[in-house]
């Protein structure tokens, strides 16, 4: 089993990457955001879905229940 980071959800809006933040936060898994900036020109540049959004990765261990805890996010 692979050591690298697992991408759990992606999204351009920031407001969805808040929400997986918190939930994630909630059930004590530990994370980070690729391609998230908080000011300025380059905020649009990572939201852009050319430039692949903002990507949220957990550890392989938690990715299963990572999933299943933003999996409701895009049911719809």
């Amino acid at each position: 089993m692979s050591d690298a980071p697992v991408c759990i959800f992606n999204s351009i809006s920031m407001g969805e990457i808040a929400l997986v933040k918190s939930m994630l936060q909630s059930a004590d898994i530990e994370y980070y955001v690729e391609n998230e900036l908080t000011t300025g020109f380059g905020q649009v540049i990572s939201q852009s879905p050319a430039a692949g959004g903002m990507k949220v990765f957990v550890r392989p261990e938690d990715a299963d229940d990572a999933r299943e805890i933003v999996g409701s996010l895009r049911e719809d």
